[in-house]
């Protein structure tokens, strides 16, 4: 596998992981439009981790589709796991912008947000996120740290300037 999609992976993998740290400190703070907001934000980009893999980048946000299309026939022993949570996921991504912005071009609104269903899609999307950590290692051949400066470390040592445009905040 070229390198460069490695690295594409791995970045974008370390972006879910950002979302799955903001995710579980919404929930702690019962911030909960937030948790689904970053719960889908966490599963679109592990999805893309994986979509990526395949020399599939994507940019846009209707990645679900393309994910059953593209990695759940070849994700293995992983592929009934990812069935299970593949309607869930979809219907998280369908909240995704009503869980940022209450207000439309049409209609302001309030969504209630229950706890129990809050958790059930952040339990589903933190569930989801490790099955595509697992298919990126399986697919890679690699042992990925699970922690967040871990794996940024790893991924610059592994792959640097060489495939990775390194720039500072200002």
């Amino acid at each position: 596998m070229p390198k460069e999609q490695e690295a594409k992976a791995l970045m974008d993998l370390l972006d879910a992981i950002t979302d799955k740290l903001a995710m579980e400190c919404t929930i702690e703070q019962k911030i909960y439009p937030a948790a689904i907001f970053h719960a889908q934000q966490m599963t679109e980009k592990a999805a893309k981790a994986c979509l990526a893999l395949r020399n599939n980048p994507l940019t846009g946000h209707e990645y679900m589709h393309l994910f059953r299309q593209e990695i759940i026939p070849v994700s293995g022993e992983l592929e009934k796991d990812f069935l299970k949570l593949f309607d869930i996921m979809v219907t998280l991504q369908g909240l995704c912008s009503p869980s940022r912005y209450s207000v439309s071009a049409s209609r302001t609104r309030y969504r209630r947000y229950p706890e129990k269903d809050v958790l059930m899609f952040c339990r589903s999307a933190d569930q989801f996120f490790k099955l595509c950590y697992d298919f990126i290692e399986i697919k890679t051949g690699l042992t990925l740290p699970k922690d967040k400066e871990e794996l940024t470390n790893f991924i610059l040592k592994e792959y640097g300037e060489a495939y990775i445009d390194i720039i500072d905040l200002l």
